[in-house]
């Protein structure tokens, strides 16, 4: 679908991402597994990677922010390897975020303590290609309203030009 928009509306190839919300999340982590030569950055939000995903995940390295609560009753922030809640068993948020840190060869990381979030940044990383993860401290399965901002804010820092990135004449 990614390649079919780029040629048929002149998409950029180099500024294709992923986002999406609870399985949107789980499926931008698929993307990022089998798809990273298409996806440049992936932000899921109170997604997870699944077990199968990540049993079989051949990646690049590539950014990926994910913005999670604590208290999600949902996609539990401990996972769940035990497929006590029926959707599959999947890791915890800071186990799939571990799994990208190494496979971005991550050499630094900071941890900066905001109102309710606890923003853990992964740098010094192949290529450049970062890690975040918002811990949203007792956040819920939802879209926190700064979500949008900060995924776009992500995502423009693998954006590979700058100006009218869709050629609409709007910059």
């Amino acid at each position: 679908l990614a390649n079919y928009l780029q040629e048929e509306y002149n998409l950029s190839t180099e500024n294709t991402f992923s986002t999406g919300m609870s399985n949107g999340g789980d499926m931008s982590y698929m993307l990022a597994c089998q798809a990273s030569d298409v996806f440049k950055a992936i932000a899921p939000v109170a997604g997870c990677m699944l077990e199968s995903i990540y049993n079989t995940c051949d990646s690049n390295p590539i950014p990926v922010l994910e913005i999670h609560g604590t208290n999600d009753n949902v996609t539990w922030w401990d996972g769940d390897m035990n497929n006590i809640d029926g959707w599959g068993s999947y890791l915890s948020t800071t186990d799939g975020i571990d799994y990208w840190v190494e496979t971005n060869e991550c050499a630094s990381s900071e941890s900066i303590i905001m109102t309710n979030i606890i923003h853990h940044r992964y740098f010094d990383c192949v290529d450049n290609v970062e890690v975040w993860l918002y811990e949203v401290t007792g956040g819920g399965h939802d879209w926190p309203s700064y979500a949008s901002r900060e995924i776009w804010d992500f995502f423009s820092l693998s954006t590979s030009t700058t100006g009218d990135l869709n050629q609409d004449d709007d910059v």
